[in-house]
């Protein structure tokens, strides 16, 4: 719930392209009736010898039930799957400490173990406590992140109902708790790169009907960009002023 309003930023203006290409998949006859058949492993696609890898390249479509498809394209098994626009990757990890990038001009998001996020992107970079969160940054005018003068960002982990308890195997909930919804703030510093003619950026904390909490928070020059510490006040929501 916290990520809606940026998502609605995202998907509304369109900031992540559609992939370039297609992969079309076919099938005959018998192949659908069988498909009933195939191993879960099979999922979510039900076509042996498609690698899942390529949705995560191209787009993926059904072009026909007349007749078999294939061979398809095999997918390359490198530590790094990105679509064919450049905008999303999936930075894959041996330890299972992976995570997601978005980087287009007007939103940018760091998501998952964001400590092994040693790369920045564009215009976003951040250091943080948290083993595991979700770092959105999103202009809040139609311009890109580097032109804006009102951007909001984002950043979640874990949250939960007090005394919520989980089973065993954390497949379902024993207890689903009481209020309030309690949250673990991320906490850190993220960095603003490439805004352009920047004179003062200063973050506003605010609650959970954007109204701010306390101060701004004043943004530190530094060589790699604008430094804005998060965590205090504990808040997923800020509203970055820029003035040139």
């Amino acid at each position: 719930m916290m990520n809606i309003a940026a998502g609605a930023c995202i998907f509304l203006r369109g900031d992540v392209q559609p992939a370039k290409d297609a992969i079309h998949r076919s099938y005959s006859p018998e192949e659908v009736r069988e498909s009933i058949r195939l191993a879960s492993s099979q999922r979510p696609f039900f076509t042996p010898g498609f690698n899942p890898a390529l949705a995560l390249t191209h787009a993926a479509r059904i072009q026909g039930f007349e007749k078999s498809g294939g061979p398809y394209p095999s997918a390359e098994t490198t530590d790094a799957i990105a679509s064919d626009t450049g905008q999303l990757v999936w930075h894959r990890d041996q330890t299972k400490q992976g995570f997601v990038t978005i980087d287009t001009d007007k939103s940018q998001a760091v998501i998952g173990f964001v400590k092994r996020a040693n790369k920045p992107l564009k215009n976003l970079a951040a250091t943080v406590e948290n083993e595991f969160c979700s770092i959105l940054l999103t202009s809040l005018e139609d311009k890109p992140i580097a032109q804006a003068n009102r951007l909001l960002l984002v950043t979640t982990a874990r949250s939960a109902n007090t005394a919520m308890q989980w089973n065993d195997k954390r497949t379902t909930l024993t207890d689903w708790g009481t209020e309030p919804t309690v949250i673990e703030p991320v906490k850190g510093f993220v960095v603003l790169r490439g805004v352009e003619q920047a004179r003062q950026i200063e973050a506003v904390p605010l609650d959970s009907s954007a109204k701010p909490i306390g101060e701004p928070i004043r943004a530190e020059k530094a060589q790699d960009g604008y430094r804005i510490p998060i965590g205090d006040p504990a808040t997923p929501w800020h509203l970055i002023r820029i003035v040139r």
